[in-house]
């Protein structure tokens, strides 16, 4: 049964090792997961793309010995994350916290920039990733346009920050 695996790998290298594991590694669904941000470059507003995980790659697969030591010999892994299981392989990403993971990249694997509105010191967002996620938001930065969400990867927590464009209610 197809399980959720998450590889850590060196850092500037996951679109690498996503590379060959997809032409390596034939039934595994990998993906690098980004989120789409505005930077300012010399007083000029830009979209970019920022990996939402750096340093880890997501791999979809039914994990054996073979696809393990394939995973494991790929150049720029470091480890599967997880402990081990009594067979030797790592336990999976437990499937609730994958699912939203998978709820806030939607059918790719960008995290579009959502659209929200602060009203009485409370957010609301009004369209996008975030939407209905507003509990799981910590921190609100109005003049950059940005908020910190909550994840939880292998039950540890991780902020991460994504961009959201701010209307005026």
């Amino acid at each position: 049964m197809n399980k959720w695996y998450v590889l850590h790998v060196n850092t500037t290298c996951e679109e690498d090792v996503s590379r060959v594991l997809k032409r390596d590694a034939l039934g595994i669904d990998v993906r690098v997961f980004k989120r789409e941000m505005l930077e300012r470059n010399k007083n000029i507003w830009q979209r970019v793309l920022r990996l939402l995980y750096p340093g880890y790659v997501f791999i979809y697969c039914e994990l054996n010995e073979d696809i393990y030591y394939i995973i494991k010999n790929t150049p720029g892994v470091i480890r599967i994350l997880g402990r081990m299981d009594t067979g030797g392989l790592p336990i999976p990403i437990p499937d609730c916290e994958m699912e939203r993971i998978l709820q806030f990249v939607g059918d790719g694997d960008t995290v579009k920039i959502s659209k929200a509105v602060i009203k009485n010191n409370r957010i609301k967002i009004l369209s996008g990733a975030l939407l209905g996620m507003e509990r799981f938001i910590t921190k609100v930065d109005k003049r950059k346009g940005r908020v910190k969400v909550k994840f939880y990867l292998y039950d540890k927590p991780k902020e991460i920050e994504f961009c959201i464009d701010l209307k005026e209610p």
